[in-house]
């Protein structure tokens, strides 16, 4: 089996933001047992005009299997995820809120991110259009097996 040492990068780009997601494979121990299972980076930046994006200051998730299994319980009306690790005053929350009325197929991706010692906050948000909904979708389907490394 051939190893991508650079994985591929599903991106969305829009006139306030962007989402980049990318697969991050499992960590194998000495034995090759998964010793840390993968997720899909998520990361979205706000436009910066002129079709640039700020990425070095984009907030980062990472989309675990729990996670995708939450989104695939309700795919037409995801629930809001929230992660906080343990000692961390960051929590980050990721939404895809459903479009109403002429938007309806379209979703708005928004992430957060507060940090409460700090005092400072976050915020982008990405339009998704349907085919990109039903991309995305299809993507966290089909990381899925490859995130606990069958």
């Amino acid at each position: 089996m051939t190893t991508n040492k650079y994985p591929g990068t599903f991106t969305i780009y829009k006139k306030i933001g962007a989402a980049q997601f990318t697969l991050l494979p499992p960590r194998r121990d000495e034995n090759g047992r998964i010793s840390k299972n993968g997720a899909v980076l998520l990361e979205v930046a706000k436009s910066a005009g002129d079709k640039k994006y700020g990425w070095s200051d984009k907030i980062s998730f990472a989309v675990g299997m729990s996670d995708i299994c939450n989104i695939l319980d309700n795919p037409d009306n995801p629930p809001r995820l929230v992660h906080s690790m343990p000692g961390s005053d960051t929590v980050k929350a990721l939404e895809l809120e459903p479009g109403e009325g002429k938007y309806q197929g379209t979703y708005m991706l928004k992430l957060s991110e507060n940090n409460k010692k700090e005092g400072n906050s976050k915020f982008v948000s990405v339009p998704v259009g349907p085919g990109e909904y039903q991309m995305m979708m299809r993507l966290l389907m089909h990381a899925s097996p490859q995130l606990v490394g069958w």
